[in-house]
Order: structure tokens, then C-alpha cells, then sequence
């Protein structure tokens, strides 16, 4: 059995990245990431053939659909939200999710219940400080604590939505794109999510520390996903490109030197197009955080008459290495860092093999 959809709505589960039919730049950090969560189980499910599991799993779709219906509600009153929690809670304490129905439309027209109650119930809760379950922990800190969106056009946190959602990345590039390239360049960081017993000699070692050194130049840049949405992202990805293998899986199986993972080259040229496009919507987010910089610090200089006096190259984020009063705009390589004085980007285009293969 295949899911084909959650909650009645006709956007595919299975799609390359679902985000329920939403653009990302109208996603709330916290959505994303049950988003993501959702994409990794509905791959699990896809390679599962044990029936029990696919139940279990698809339960766990309902769960996470059920808390962004409530985030889609309430997340613009941060008590309301609160409380929106706290129905979240009872619902699962109560057992209101069912693990086993006999056809997808049940499921579907019971989780659809389920939300609509937990919906309604929220204006009625009384909040209270001895209230708490490892639910509501939980619900404060991947609900409550990301409770924002992301603002294209500064890189930066924002309450509302961007004005546009065509701004910043582009018009057919948005965070739906980089989510999608996330899962399509999984297997670059196949090191890195494999068991860490696996990764005990110098060679695995070093593969592992660049994968790392990639994803840590990834959050600090700011992509406007969380380290868990690319962490399940990436997983998403491996299952998908492996028929189902983990990535310890892959890991074991490439330092046998028998894996059966696809042909080497078809993988590389696939990692190697998916790095290629978050490096270019990098490069756009660095640039319009340096034009917002820019702009901030003349608007500065100008109400306070010190045209005459510019910032040394410590006021860009970014540098000034040729002297001209402006941050330098980093090119595809120094966006995603260097490991060791070597840019990412050639290490995957010259010897894509070297982090997979050798």
C-alpha cells in the first residue's frame, strides 16, 4: 500500500519534495521542518515491505499533518499556539490516532477529524503551568521556538512572510527548490549521516569532515532551513537514489567495494547539478544581504553627514579585499567554504568519485 495523499488534499505525498501544495516562502520555519519529516517517512513507506510498518508510518504523517494544520491556524497568536499545543497533546494522549485502517480514504477522512476537533478544542483550553507532557516540550521547541519565516531578501528571521514570494530567490527558484536539491545532492553526505562505528579510518574520516564542513557553510550562510530539515532532507535523498539503503548501508557496502547503488557516473553528474543550484541560490541570498548592508550603511552616513567617513572592510560580513568601500560578494566556491584551502564545488565536479566511490 502507497500513500497518495494526506488530509484529502490532492497534492502527491510522493511528489519530489511536498510541501501540501504551499510555496516555502509562505512556510513557517516549524512547518518546514514537519514538512520534511513527512518527505522522509512517506520514502520510508516507499521501500518498506512489511505492512505493520507502513501503518506505523503513515500514522506518523497523520500526527505531523494534524500539528501544521494547528501551526496554519494558530501560529499567527503565539498563546493561541501555545494552547493549540496543548490540544495537540491530549489528542495523542487520548489515542485519537488510529494505527491500522483497511483503505487510504478512511485514514484520510479520519485524520481529517481529528484536526477539525483538535481545531475547535484550542479556543476552550485553559492554560496552566503544571500542564506539561513530553508533547508540549516538544511542541515548544520545534513549534513555539520556530515560529517565523524567512525572509528571502535579507537572509534574516521575519514575522511575516516576504511581500512577494517571487522577491529574493527568483521566479522559479524558491525554498522549494533548494529543499528538493537538498534531497537530489543526498548523496554527497552519505559520510556524514552514516553511523559514526562506520566512519573509523583516515579516509572515511575526512569524507566525513567535509560533508559536515559543507552543511555547517549551509546553516551559517543561511539558507532559511533548519539543520534538521536538511539532515531529513539528505536521508530522504539516500533512500531515494539507493532503492531504500541507509546511508550506513551505503557506507558499508562502498567500503566492501560492492555496492549496488546505481551507476557511479549517472550519481555524480545528479550531485554535482543539485550542488550546483543551491550554490547559485546562495550566491543570491549573500547578495541581497550585502545590498541590504550596503543600503543600511549609507542610509547611516548620510543622516549623520559622514558621507566622507567609509567602513574598513571589518563592517561586511563578506570582506573588502579590493579596498573599494564593499563588501565582496562571494563567487559559488567561497559561498559553500573550503575545506582545507580546496573549494567544495571542484572537489565534487573533478572526483565526484573521491567522496563515493574511492
Amino acid at each position: 500500500m502507497k500513500r497518495a495523499k494526506i488530509g484529502n488534499t490532492n497534492v502527491p505525498v510522493d511528489a519530489p519534495y511536498w510541501t501540501g501544495g504551499k510555496r516555502s516562502s509562505r512556510l513557517r520555519q516549524s512547518e518546514k521542518e514537519l514538512y520534511a519529516k513527512i518527505n522522509l517517512l512517506q520514502e520510508q513507506a516507499n521501500f518498506s515491505e512489511s505492512e505493520d510498518e507502513i501503518q506505523s508510518l503513515y500514522t506518523e504523517m497523520d500526527k505531523l499533518y494534524v500539528a501544521i494544520q494547528l501551526i496554519m491556524n494558530f501560529g499567527d497568536d503565539e498563546d493561541l499556539l501555545l494552547k493549540a499545543g496543548v490540544s495537540y497533546s491530549d489528542a495523542l494522549y487520548d489515542g485519537l490516532f488510529q494505527e491500522y485502517y483497511d483503505t487510504l480514504e478512511e485514514r484520510n477522512i479520519s485524520v481529517n477529524r481529528v484536526a477539525t476537533d483538535c481545531i475547535a478544542h484550542v479556543p476552550d483550553i485553559h492554560l496552566s503551568e503544571d500542564v506539561v507532557t513530553s508533547v508540549i516540550l516538544w511542541w515548544k521547541d520545534t513549534v513555539m521556538l520556530q515560529n517565523f519565516y524567512w525572509n528571502e531578501n535579507t537572509g534574516e528571521k521575519s514575522v511575516l512572510p516576504a511581500d512577494s514570494i517571487e522577491a529574493g530567490i527568483g521566479a522559479t527558484d524558491d525554498y522549494d527548490s533548494l529543499s528538493a536539491r537538498m534531497v537530489e545532492g543526498g548523496m554527497f553526505y552519505v559520510y556524514m549521516i552514516a553511523d559514526r562505528r562506520l566512519i573509523n579510518t583516515p579516509n572515511s574520516m575526512y569524507k566525513n569532515a567535509q560533508q559536515n564542513i559543507t552543511l555547517d557553510r549551509l546553516e551559517n550562510i543561511g539558507v532559511g532551513l533548519s539543520r534538521n530539515v536538511m539532515l531529513d532532507n539528505i536521508k530522504t535523498g539516500i533512500l531515494r537514489e539507493t532503492n531504500g539503503k541507509s546511508a550506513s548501508q551505503v557506507v558499508q557496502a562502498l567500503q566492501r567495494g560492492d555496492a549496488k547503488i546505481g551507476e557511479p557516473i549517472t550519481l555524480i553528474v545528479a550531485i554535482i547539478g543539485a550542488i550546483v543550484a543551491i550554490a547559485g541560490m546562495v550566491a543570491k541570498i549573500v547578495e541581497a544581504r550585502k545590498t541590504r548592508i550596503e543600503n543600511e550603511t549609507a542610509k547611516i552616513l548620510s543622516e549623520n553627514n559622514l558621507n566622507s567617513i567609509r567602513p574598513d572592510h571589518s563592517d561586511f560580513p563578506f570582506g573588502d579585499s579590493d579596498g573599494d568601500g564593499k563588501a565582496d560578494l562571494p563567487g559559488v566556491m567561497n559561498s559553500l567554504g573550503n575545506i582545507g584551502g580546496i573549494p567544495i564545488l571542484p572537489i565534487a565536479l573533478l572526483g565526484g568519485a573521491i567522496l563515493l566511490f574511492k
